[in-house]
């Protein structure tokens, strides 16, 4: 038995990437719900500033109306991997955690979906979602 439990502590620690605290998954969930649920003008009042900064609540609307809009309702989401990290390309350095996503719509059976986390004043706010 303490085999096996050793051998699972390894196996755990060897996949890093696959884990995110649970306030960094309740943001994204709970972002995510958002989205699902239509309420897009609320999950941009919930980006962090650098999202802000590069997109308007209005173009924020219309890109998410364009892209997410015809996909019609989630049928599924599961994490496929979860990354945390100091750094991104063309953002500044600061702490930030990457999740992607494996979903499924009523639209397409297949999607895969990026947010990107940082913390901002205390708590995990959305500085990129991407859907694909």
């Amino acid at each position: 038995m303490k085999k096996i439990v050793f051998t699972l502590l390894i196996l755990i620690g060897t996949f890093p990437a696959l884990a995110a605290d649970d306030e960094q998954a309740q943001s994204a969930y709970s972002w995510l719900e958002l989205i699902d649920t239509g309420k897009y003008e609320e999950s941009w009042n919930l980006t962090g500033s650098f999202f802000k900064g590069k997109l308007s609540r209005d173009q924020w609307l219309h890109a998410l109306t364009e892209a997410r809009k015809p996909l019609g309702d989630l049928r599924s989401r599961e994490v496929s991997s979860v990354t945390e990290t100091g750094s991104l390309p063309g953002v500044q350095d600061g702490e930030y955690v990457v999740f992607i996503f494996t979903s499924s719509f009523e639209g397409q059976d297949s999607a895969t979906e990026t947010l990107t986390l940082t913390k901002e004043n205390g708590e995990w706010r959305p500085v990129g979602y991407f859907i694909r």
